[in-house]
């Protein structure tokens, strides 16, 4: 069966596939960019022809046109008495996805079946911790056997996914709260909440992005020329 979404490790020892029940209701995304000061550069001059360079009257009019938009932008942090931002190399902060999700072990499949053939949440939920516990990748086994067991014990990464989010990280915060029991107190009900922060040295990280362009791509595509016009820095001038 089609899983809808889900949070898996699944070369972890035991496999760790946790599939979601309904739709969580809450799934925030944060995403961060760390900028700093840079000193003010100086109003760039309109450039101008080289003694021997005869400039096409195109490449003397777009060179006039930029060298002035530069200068005009550089007048900004003298006008307003501030210092400009830049963006440095790897100044961003990975992804962080929280999610709200609900649990019931009444929750039945399409077919009318129980996940696990009777109703019982208590397996979800030593999925999901050992998503926040260390174990052993299928990976790490044979180090594992030869001695060197406790650095290789450690909290697994993950895949999520679920509906456009797709990524691969580590869970960092873990909550649970059951809020109703079956007679022999195990959990009936239980609302989680789940804090993942997105691991970039990832495969996932690379189509990710791949994804984003092209989704954004077909976004341009499809923006009315006006939207483009009217949000273009000449556009601007006539508000």
């Amino acid at each position: 069966m089609a899983m809808s979404g889900y949070i898996a490790n699944v070369l972890q020892v035991p496999p760790l596939v946790f599939r979601f029940q309904m739709n969580p209701s809450v799934l925030s995304e944060k995403r961060s960019f760390e900028y700093k000061d840079q000193p003010a550069a100086a109003v760039t001059p309109v450039p101008t022809a080289k003694p021997d360079e005869k400039p096409s009257m195109l490449g003397a009019v777009t060179g006039f046109l930029g060298g002035a938009y530069e200068g005009a932008k550089k007048l900004g942090p003298k006008l307003t008495a501030t210092t400009p931002v830049s963006a440095g190399p790897q100044a961003g902060k990975p992804r962080v996805i929280e999610l709200e999700f609900p649990l019931d072990a009444n929750w039945t499949e399409p077919d009318g079946s129980y996940r696990w053939g009777s109703p019982r949440i208590d397996l979800d939920l030593q999925i999901l911790r050992s998503f926040v516990n260390p174990g052993l990748a299928i990976t790490d086994v044979l180090d594992a056997l030869g001695g060197v067991f406790l650095d290789k014990w450690k909290p697994p990464e993950l895949s999520l996914r679920y509906g456009g989010v797709s990524l691969t990280g580590v869970m960092t915060d873990l909550n649970i709260k059951v809020v109703s029991f079956f007679d022999d107190g195990s959990p009936l009900r239980a609302e989680i909440n789940a804090v993942i922060k997105e691991q970039t040295y990832s495969i996932a990280a690379v189509t990710g992005t791949i994804g984003r362009l092209l989704d954004t791509g077909n976004a341009a595509l499809r923006t009315p020329i006006g939207d483009i016009a009217a949000a273009s820095p000449i556009g601007g001038l006539f508000d």
